[in-house]
């Protein structure tokens, strides 16, 4: 865990729903901390699987082949998910680096909220009109169980960072720009490169 206040993303990519299985609990009746890992994984294979790409083959158009491998997971859980609740998990990019970026992951589901609450009037029997208000006879079935809307509960917010490596050298491999247009990440040219102006005519001749 960290003890950096970890936020959502303004706009997540993709979504998948998964629900709690027995398998998730741990001896606690908990959702053990190892199924958030597993959550995430899934959805970020089947994010990177709509976008064309996977953790073995970053680059398709590349010659050279480039894999992903994690360098770090922080993790904030917020709330406990229970058996069966389904989730909502999101996947997002963010803060590129020239070699990397990180994968932002919030889980959460949707529960009912308020409840209808409207009453029915019961008739008198005997008569066959219904009872006014006068009646000392009256009285009201009130529904409880209708709800009228549905909020999030925000359940774990989790953070990896991932780096491209040659899968020979495992030495990390620097990233082009359509790889980063491809995640959705609006670069900036002089923040990423401005500090190393003599390697921009080759960082992305590899993947020509």
């Amino acid at each position: 865990m960290t003890s950096r206040q970890l936020k959502a993303l303004s706009n997540y990519l993709h979504v998948i729903n998964r629900r709690i299985n027995v398998s998730d609990l741990n001896y606690m009746n908990q959702v053990d901390h190892t199924s958030f890992l597993k959550f995430v994984h899934d959805a970020r294979v089947d994010c990177l699987g709509k976008l064309g790409i996977s953790e073995r083959n970053l680059v398709p158009e590349s010659k050279q082949s480039v894999h992903m491998i994690i360098s770090d997971v922080s993790a904030q859980l917020l709330n406990q998910g229970e058996l069966f609740e389904d989730l909502i998990i999101e996947t997002g990019f963010t803060e590129r680096t020239r070699n990397g970026f990180r994968i932002s992951h919030r889980i959460r589901s949707l529960i009912p909220i308020g409840s209808s609450d409207y009453s029915e009037t019961i008739q008198n029997n005997n008569t066959g009109s219904t009872m006014n208000n006068n009646s000392n006879k009256q009285f009201h079935k009130v529904h409880l169980d209708k709800p009228t809307a549905s909020t999030f509960k925000n359940i774990a917010i989790i953070e990896i960072g991932a780096v491209a490596i040659d899968p020979i050298s495992k030495k990390p491999i620097d990233l082009p720009d359509f790889f980063f247009e491809r995640i959705g990440l609006r670069h900036d040219l002089e923040k990423y490169k401005g500090d190393n102006n003599s390697n921009n005519s080759t960082r992305d001749s590899k993947f020509t």
